[in-house]
């Protein structure tokens, strides 16, 4: 092999080796721009619950029994954010879990009935069911 064929081909191996750290070069940029952006983008978790009061059920005219009756229009509030049930009872919260808290209170309110308060742990998807009771007047007397 003569001298002009070795160094061309020592050419085109430095060229290719040279290429190749680049490329490892700006592909290893371009993973960690792309974990950044991954990492910055908010993950959300979920609170959701139903709220229900327990009543006397009849079930046919000789049963009644005590049941979980669904409670439409409870004002639940998370911080700043407020949620009412809908017929079912149910409601739910869409919670940005960028800031990583996994602590939250909810507040469960509605005319004629104690406000009741749950704190409840988050991690992916936290579910909540909440009694309400009737408040209870005492009317007066001696």
């Amino acid at each position: 092999m003569n001298k002009e064929k070795r160094i061309s081909i020592i050419s085109v191996l430095i060229v290719c080796l040279s290429v190749s750290i680049i490329a490892n070069v700006v592909l290893g940029m371009y993973a960690d721009s792309i974990q950044k952006q991954v990492q910055s983008k908010p993950s959300y978790v979920y609170i959701t619950g139903v709220v229900y009061e327990e009543k006397w059920i009849s079930i046919n005219p000789q049963v009644d029994r005590l049941g979980k009756v669904p409670m439409y229009n409870v004002k639940v509030t998370l911080g700043h954010d407020v949620v009412y049930t809908d017929d079912c009872g149910y409601f739910d919260f869409t919670v940005d879990f960028t800031a990583k808290r996994s602590v939250y209170e909810l507040k469960f309110e509605k005319d004629g009935y104690n406000t009741e308060y749950r704190v409840v742990h988050v991690y992916n998807l936290e579910c909540v069911e909440v009694e309400m009771k009737s408040k209870i007047t005492l009317k007066g007397g001696d």
